[in-house]
């Protein structure tokens, strides 16, 4: 059974697998959440995610470090309502990544490969330059 969406599946997984060849589905969950509704807080992407709160965690501290392949990905502030409050925003790596998969499932939406965002004024997505 060849299927064009299945293809699209793998070309994703693919994406994914070039960032770390074990690259973990709940951090691409969670990447795909905290595009998807900027700000999130811990506790928040726990809810939406069905992951559990340590677990996510974990996710964040790996996904927001400078090191490691998974790392700087993801932006944690304190909430200037609330300090004790960590909201979650994708750094332009992440928009960056977040961008590509979202071209493997719609590679007609943006053929330039330019993309407006707001932490990142114009990015060329197929070289990761501005």
């Amino acid at each position: 059974m060849k299927d064009k969406r299945l293809s699209a599946l793998i070309k994703i997984f693919q994406e994914l697998k070039g960032i770390d060849p074990e690259f973990p589905l709940q951090y691409a969950l969670c990447l795909g959440a905290i595009g998807y509704q900027p700000g999130l807080s811990l506790t928040r992407l726990a809810v939406e995610t069905d992951i559990p709160l340590s677990t996510v965690s974990r996710i964040i501290s790996s996904l927001s470090s400078p090191h490691g392949r998974c790392g700087g990905l993801v932006r944690v502030t304190f909430s200037s309502a609330e300090m004790r409050k960590k909201e979650l925003h994708l750094t332009a790596q992440g928009e960056i990544l977040l961008y590509r998969l979202i071209r493997v499932l719609e590679p007609n939406a943006r053929a330039s490969g330019r993309r407006k965002t707001s932490a990142v004024t114009d990015i060329d997505i197929r070289t990761n330059s501005r």
